[in-house]
């Protein structure tokens, strides 16, 4: 059995980019007109006059404090905590960084730094409750950053699989045959 939902029904786009089901069972969506949140019989529709940085998310994300994050295609940071939207406006440490042309992957480390990769290939670890924040200047490459079974945070560029080991990225395989990325993930 399975429902397809519309804007009929209540989402602000039928585009949508991405899903997750957060850790109280509510299923949220990224679309081209904002992100929204369905409880199972109504949607709530977030979009930038609530907070969002954008109203194109191409990525939606929780994290272990379960801050829903919003990966938006301007590249400015967001999430939703607690009924209500953060931005660069809200906490001044969302501002400093910026995606050249949006976020799109995530992971959070065993410290609990959020990591961030972008569609130029640039990086960010953010540190919010610390500072212990790093920036990686943009490549030209598309990258994406996970975190494997052991916790080690990966960058694959297509190319290389590069690990994150003090303070730097250093190659770990070169050229990652397809069931590397299927076993990272177990």
């Amino acid at each position: 059995f399975h429902r397809t939902f519309t804007i009929e029904d209540g989402l602000p786009s039928n585009q949508v980019y991405c899903a997750i089901q957060d850790h109280e069972g509510f299923m949220w969506f990224g679309t081209d007109a904002g992100a929204s949140r369905f409880d199972g019989v109504e949607f709530i529709n977030l979009g930038s006059a609530d907070g969002l940085t954008d109203n194109e998310i191409i990525g939606v994300h929780e994290d272990s404090a379960h801050r829903i994050w919003f990966l938006t295609l301007n590249g400015a940071l967001c999430f939703w905590k607690d009924g209500r939207v953060y931005n660069g406006r809200t906490i001044p440490d969302l501002e400093r960084y910026k995606g050249s042309s949006g976020w799109v992957t995530f992971c959070e480390d065993d410290q609990g730094r959020l990591w961030f990769s972008g569609v130029r290939g640039e990086m960010l670890r953010l540190d919010l409750d610390g500072d212990q924040d790093v920036y990686f200047e943009a490549d030209a490459s598309l990258r994406s950053v996970l975190r494997d079974k052991h916790g080690k945070i990966l960058s694959i560029d297509g190319i290389n699989v590069s690990a994150f080991e003090d303070g730097k990225f250093r190659v770990a395989a070169p050229r990652p045959p397809t069931s590397f990325l299927a076993e990272a993930r177990r």
